[in-house]
Order: C-alpha cells, then sequence, then structure tokens
C-alpha cells in the first residue's frame, strides 16, 4: 500500500467520523425541536384547560415560569446546536476536500505508474521496429 493510499485511508476515516457527527448533531437538533413543540401543544392545551375553572387558571400561573423556564432553555439549546452544527458542516466540507486532495493524488500517480508501465512494454516493440526498418532500408539501398 503506497503512502497516498494510506493517508486516503486515514482521511476517509476522518470524513466518516465526521460525517457521523454532524448526522448525531442533527439527529439531536431534530429531537430537541419535536421537544419544543410538544412543550408548546402541552403550555396551549394547559393554557386551554386553566380558563375554564379559576382554580385552573391559579394553578397555570403557578406552573407557568416552569414551563416558559424550560422553553427557553430549549431555545438556548437550539440555537447553540445549530452553531454547532453549522461548524460540523464546515469541518465536514473541510475533511472531504482533504480527502479529494489524496485522492486526486493517488489517482494521478496511479496514472503515471501505468504509463511508465506502459512504456516499457511498448520499448521492446518500437526497438524492434528500429530494427526492421533499418534491414529494410539496407536492402533497398542495396537491392
Amino acid at each position: 500500500m503506497s503512502s497516498l493510499e494510506s493517508l486516503a485511508r486515514v482521511h476517509q476515516w476522518v470524513l466518516d467520523e465526521k460525517r457521523q457527527r454532524l448526522t448525531g448533531l442533527t439527529q439531536l437538533l431534530e429531537r430537541m425541536a419535536g421537544d419544543l413543540e410538544v412543550l408548546e401543544e402541552q403550555l396551549a392545551a394547559e393554557r386551554e384547560a386553566a380558563s375554564r375553572t379559576i382554580d385552573g387558571a391559579l394553578a397555570f400561573q403557578t406552573i407557568i415560569p416552569a414551563i416558559q423556564d424550560r422553553r427557553d432553555k430549549l431555545h438556548r439549546s437550539i440555537d447553540s446546536l445549530e452553531q454547532e452544527l453549522e461548524i460540523a458542516r464546515d469541518e465536514v466540507g473541510e475533511a472531504f476536500q482533504g480527502l479529494r486532495k489524496y485522492v486526486t493524488a493517488q489517482e494521478i500517480q496511479e496514472r503515471q505508474e501505468r504509463e511508465r508501465r506502459r512504456r516499457r512494454e511498448q520499448l521492446p516493440l518500437d526497438e524492434a521496429g528500429v530494427g526492421l526498418y533499418r534491414r529494410n532500408r539496407a536492402i533497398g539501398e542495396k537491392g
């Protein structure tokens, strides 16, 4: 295995790790957005239930700060996660570019090796052709 091939494999592994992290962050963000949606639905349902009685309204007033605090924490977490997600996307892009560089260099190296091999295989044929040409020319000059 060539050094370029080894480097390409390492960079592929790094890219795969970064993609997995990005996927995990995306799933976490989706889950948090779902939690926020459920919380908003629960808040609306509680508000509706509380509006029916005075006791319900008083109880709602005591739980609203906790619900708002949880909602604020979810919003902050989502905002933070979106920033982290953007960084992770950039890292995936950079890792892909790094991998692409080594893969391209490896392809160039393989192409050059095939060309060298083709030339080595062609050399005896070229020499035979030159020898045949010289013989035919020598025969033509004598004749």
